[in-house]
């Protein structure tokens, strides 16, 4: 039979009461899908002004500049672009590169003279590393803007190191 004592009484609702703050508050963390791309709040954010068509193109080329490799990316056509890359240390980096909403209306003409698209703002976040790196991701978004800058409204550009 067991031993009741009549002075539990509070102590079972005091202790009950603070797990289940404690569950409540631990279980409503913000942390999680930020605008629909699947990145820590903490993700280094950056705005350029560049050519759609050269994302792939100067990912590929800061990735080398940062010693990271490419390893996945979504099709062209999607937007926002996604990749998902590796560094030497074999840590993820989720890269998102977006379309900046507009609301200015659309021109019945959105080409130039000699045809190419005119540049556009996007928008690029990055994590790397599972707790997220400052340094590295800004580095890497700097990388990718510095190469769309010397795309932008050319064919092609020659490599710096």
């Amino acid at each position: 039979m067991p031993v009741h004592s009549p002075n539990m009484g509070p102590w079972r609702t005091l202790v009950l009461g603070a797990f289940g703050c404690v569950a409540l508050v631990g279980c409503s963390s913000n942390v999680g899908v930020t605008e629909g791309v699947g990145l820590l709040p903490s993700a280094s954010t950056s705005e350029v002004n560049a050519d759609y068509d050269d994302i792939d193109a100067a990912v590929a080329v800061a990735a080398g500049k940062n010693e990271m490799a490419v390893l996945w990316s979504n099709q062209r056509s999607e937007s926002p672009r996604r990749f998902y890359l590796k560094t030497v240390r074999d840590e993820p980096v989720y890269l998102f590169i977006g379309r900046q909403p507009s609301f200015e209306p659309p021109r019945p003409s959105q080409r130039n003279q000699t045809g190419a698209k005119p540049p556009e703002d996007l928008v690029m976040r990055c994590t790397v590393g599972r707790w997220g790196d400052d340094r590295r991701e800004e580095d890497l978004l700097d990388a990718i803007e510095d190469r769309l800058d010397e795309l932008r409204g050319k064919d092609a550009a020659p490599i710096r190191r």
